[in-house]
């Protein structure tokens, strides 16, 4: 896994879009699965920010997609609109790493990473001042995709995203249990 060090030096700062201050990363993590090319590659986790103030509070990461020689392939950020505690996924490849899968296996990682470690639960959460602080439970994931991109539709759809009659693309946590066999089933 390239160090934190190794990404800082291959970054280019520039570029604001894909970009970041290495002391914000708080998770590695190793994808599972190769890219088409047969490269390996990892996504570094932004601290989960959370906004308080002004209202309504916002919950936001983004997790950056990396080879193994540190340069940022894409990035994948995890926000609320402040309106609800539902999760909504973007993600952005560079356009000169598309066609490898990358979407692909980022999508699918990150949505691991929220279904099966719970990070984004129990966050305090407020709409607005008007109603009580509660935490957040994310029992869904929410992509939002144009009618005229129909590669990322695909790579929604290979991950188990169903799209939804206004449009949007929705995983819930038992749409994710199904998709990765995982039996919920008391014993």
């Amino acid at each position: 896994m390239p160090s934190l060090e190794m990404v800082n030096s291959n970054m280019d700062k520039d570029n604001k879009k894909y970009s970041f201050d290495v002391e914000s990363i708080d998770r590695q993590i190793p994808v599972p699965q190769l890219t088409k090319l047969g490269n390996q590659v990892f996504l570094y986790r932004k601290k989960i920010n959370i906004r308080t103030n002004p209202m309504p509070y916002v919950i936001k990461s983004v997790y950056y997609l990396v080879d193994t020689s540190g340069n940022i392939l894409g990035k994948v950020p995890v926000y609320n609109n402040g309106h609800s505690d539902r999760l909504e996924i973007d993600y952005h490849i560079k356009p000169e790493y598309q066609g490898q899968g990358l979407g692909t296996i980022a999508l699918s990682t990150v949505v691991d990473d929220i279904f099966s470690d719970r990070e984004f639960d129990n966050i305090p959460f407020r709409k607005n001042m008007l109603e009580e602080e509660t935490t957040t439970s994310v029992g869904s994931v929410y992509l939002s995709i144009s009618d005229d991109n129909i590669a990322s539709q695909i790579v929604a759809t290979r991950n188990g995203f169903v799209k939804t009659e206004d449009g949007t693309f929705v995983m819930t946590q038992e749409d994710y249990n199904k998709s990765r066999g995982i039996d919920t089933r008391k014993k």
